[in-house]
């Protein structure tokens, strides 16, 4: 049997049950039939010699599988199974210091009211918001420009396009893409939301975008650095040789995954039992991580990508799946592998970059995290000292008359004492305290705007008056020179969702169906598979990274609109300026051009002109017709000339035709004469021959 009949039975995109049960060099079951005859797993497996497999055949198989460990050894699973867990836990070795420092940008951020025991029980522990404020402010500025309306994908046009066929299917797949992301995904705007915050506080974030099968959709997910495990040092997200995603799941949850062929069926033991896990908790979750990574399964040589899922606390392989299609294998004539290119699933949201040139990246916890700490230790102490210097106390003289111990009164109370001192002030000694220290306000008022400045959070940012009588072209330079920090975050965030929707503009070129019809503001659209097929469109997001805040964009459209009248395009000049305030239904707003209303004596001049043209027009039909008489004319005597020519030509020719008829008859008669003369003398002849021949028969010798 030649093992591509085998191999064709395997689906690629319906993922039919068609699974190799041992892969190259080993054995083949399945459950459909092959060559007419049934096969299962109980039956006849079918013997496939390693021969038969070209190198590019082997992966082949693997890509059209559901769940490639279901064809492989226990023995080897677990191998695979421990080496996973084994650098999923040397890449978290890696970032300890970043996660221990994670959790304390964290608790500084979320103002948990935390009890503090020193200098003394329930003493000050308030911690001031400069890590959220900054966070927030970022967050509230980034959210609107990138979600301002539900267009959050543009489609350009690479190259040239003089029939504006490509600018017509970039529009198409701007629309469906944007229609994908804030409709379909109905979690996508609120996630973004979670990850611009998130983003500001960690430095870090991703989001995962992948085919939902199941849902028969495509997917784009957020993602927190906690969740995704990367070793510190990596170079880059695509160069890196592993990711790995931590997430959790329910017992019915994997049920179902067992029951649609995506996970193996083994036994995974009871959950592990921590802070987040009740032991008396029955449904609890399972741990499990997704590690993309690079194995060699076709003992080939060369390692392929490919995708192991395992769960955390038993080291099992419960799925195995590749990450790559058939076009990514490059090989060369002879079907050797050269290189395998894999499909990335992670886009990597970054903040800043981190000063060690690690992986991770910086956020406002990494900035501020040791001024927040300052200001907070500063303004508990000011607190404390305070508190201590209202509070008071000391110590009481017995002669004073009240009784041993600790002595409290209540507000308005008066006391009646056994005074045996002759002035009762004098029974009393207070513990010497000092008043808030003037150096610890100065050490305040420095720490805090050294890091409003390093967040670029200043008043006239947070919406707050910039004072009396200052222009507004210095409160814009203001406004720009604050925005500098902030542009250059939007930059980097506008790459990653770039790169996002590159992916999932991949995603809808291998699924999408031939024609799918959407809606946009109750018009019913289409867009098909061939529109995604061609590389001169790309997608990019719609925003400007350029144009932060409303106040900068407003201030250009400004500009704008003093140059109208000036030759330029004024109406598109007005729907920029209408964009840029955010006015809805900018179409409904401006009128739809007009024929403008023409001139009578405009239209009597052109009627003039129209008959004289006519005039004119019917002189050169004459002249035209003249000009056809004389030379009808023309021919007419040409045509009476030959005509006479032709009649003296036959006379002429009729004198000859008689002269030669009558010269042939002539002939023709010398001709006959001599034909009598000749046959005279033949006879003639004869008869004397016939004489001869008598004579001699008469008288023989």
């Amino acid at each position: 049997m030649n093992i591509n009949d085998v191999l064709n039975k395997v689906s690629r995109e319906d993922e039919e049950i068609v699974q190799p049960e041992r892969y190259i060099g080993q054995q083949y079951t399945g459950n459909e039939e092959v060559d007419g005859t049934p096969y299962s797993y109980d039956a006849e497996p079918i013997d496939v010699d390693a021969e038969v497999f070209r190198a590019i055949d082997k992966l082949d198989a693997f890509i059209g599988m559901n769940n490639v460990a279901l064809g492989m050894d226990a023995q080897e699973l677990d191998t695979i199974g421990s080496r996973v867990v084994d650098e999923y836990e040397i890449d978290k070795k890696s970032r300890a210091q970043w996660e221990k420092d994670n959790e304390t940008w964290i608790s500084l951020a979320k103002l948990t009211a935390e009890k503090k025991s020193d200098p003394w029980e329930n003493s000050s522990n308030i911690k001031y918001p400069l890590i959220v404020q900054s966070a927030i402010q970022f967050a509230a500025r980034a959210y609107p420009d990138l979600i301002g309306n539900r267009n959050v994908v543009k489609g350009i046009v690479v190259g040239k396009d003089p029939e504006g066929k490509k600018a017509a299917r970039a529009k198409r797949i701007s629309e469906h893409m944007s229609y994908q992301f804030t409709n379909q995904m109905e979690y996508w705007e609120e996630e973004t939301d979670n990850l611009l915050t998130n983003l500001a506080f960690v430095g870090l974030n991703y989001r995962k975008t992948y085919r939902n099968k199941t849902q028969n959709r495509n997917e784009s997910v957020f993602l927190t650095a906690e969740d995704v495990v990367v070793n510190y040092w990596a170079p880059n997200i695509d160069r890196v040789s592993r990711v790995t995603q931590k997430y959790e799941l329910y017992p019915h949850e994997i049920e179902e995954m067992k029951r649609a062929g995506a996970f193996l069926d083994i036994e995974l033991g009871a959950p592990e039992v921590d802070e987040k896990h009740d032991a008396n908790d029955t449904e609890n979750s399972h741990t499990f991580i997704e590690q993309h990574r690079w194995l060699d399964l076709d003992n080939d040589g060369y390692q392929e990508p490919y995708i192991v899922t395992c769960h955390l606390q038993t080291k099992k392989v419960v799925r195995i799946t590749t990450r790559f299609s058939i076009n990514d294998v490059k090989s060369d004539e002879d079907g050797n592998i050269i290189k395998i290119i894999p499909v990335q699933y992670f886009t990597k949201f970054s903040f800043l970059p981190n000063l060690d040139g690690s992986f991770y990246t910086m956020g406002f916890g990494a900035l501020l995290g040791a001024i927040t700490a300052s200001i907070n230790t500063t303004v508990n102490q000011i607190i404390d000292a305070g508190t201590l210097a209202n509070y008071g106390g000391g110590w009481v003289d017995s002669k004073v008359g009240l009784k041993t111990g600790v002595q409290k009164r209540k507000m308005g109370e008066y006391v009646v004492v056994r005074n045996q001192l002759d002035d009762m002030n004098k029974g009393f000694h207070d513990i010497p305290v000092n008043l808030p220290s003037q150096v610890l306000y100065q050490v305040l008022s420095f720490l805090i705007p050294a890091g409003e400045k390093l967040s670029s959070v200043s008043d006239i940012m947070m919406g707050q008056q910039p004072g009396a009588n200052v222009p507004a072209t210095t409160s814009l330079a203001t406004i720009e020179q604050s925005m500098k920090m902030f542009t250059a975050i939007y930059k980097r965030i506008h790459r990653s969702l770039s790169s996002e929707y590159k992916k999932m503009r991949y995603l809808n070129k291998l699924y999408l169906e031939d024609e799918e019809y959407y809606t946009v503001t109750d018009d019913k659209l289409s867009v098909t598979r061939e529109d995604y097929e061609d590389k001169d469109c790309d997608v990019i997001p719609a925003s400007d990274p350029n144009n932060a805040t409303d106040v900068m964009r407003i201030f250009k459209a400004q500009s704008l609109i003093d140059m109208l009248g000036k030759g330029l395009d004024d109406d598109e000049i007005k729907r920029r300026y209408l964009e840029a305030m955010h006015i809805e239904d900018i179409d409904k707003l401006i009128p739809k051009q007009q024929e403008p209303q023409p001139d009578p004596m405009l239209e009597l001049e052109i009627a003039k002109l129209d008959i004289e043209k006519q005039k004119l027009a019917i002189e050169q039909q004459k002249l035209e017709l003249e000009q056809k008489k004389t030379e009808a004319e023309i021919v007419k005597i040409k045509a009476d000339s030959l005509k006479a020519l032709a009649e003296v030509n036959t006379k002429e020719n009729q004198m000859l035709q008689d002269k030669d008829f009558k010269n042939l008859e002539m002939l023709e008669k010398e001709i006959n004469i001599g034909a009598s003369l000749n046959a005279t003398e033949n006879s003639e002849r004869n008869v004397g021959k016939l004489d001869n021949q008598q004579n001699n028969a008469s008288n023989p010798e």
